[in-house]
């Protein structure tokens, strides 16, 4: 049983309890437990990870750096699409 999530007095002792939990298993098993739950849970990304995932790349959350062949930044947020000056 967990605590109250809504005493803050209980927080230190509920992030300590879910750190040892979530080292239990491999961050991808993690993923795959959460995937398709109504869960605010992803996986942290290595930023080579970042840019080749597909919502990301969807997104175009990121670009290559102008004169790089292989070097990403990330692009302008937000996004104004809707705005006259876009183009």
């Amino acid at each position: 049983n967990l605590p109250n999530r809504m005493d803050s007095s209980q927080w230190p002792q509920m992030k300590e309890r879910f750190a040892r939990i979530f080292l239990t298993k491999p961050r991808d098993e993690w993923a795959e437990i959460f995937k398709g739950k109504d869960a605010c849970a992803f996986p942290i990304l290595s930023l080579q990870e970042a840019i080749a995932n597909k919502h990301n790349v969807a997104r175009g959350t990121f670009v290559k750096k102008e004169g790089s062949i292989d070097t990403h930044e990330p692009a302008a947020a937000p996004k104004l699409s809707r705005t006259p000056a876009h183009g």
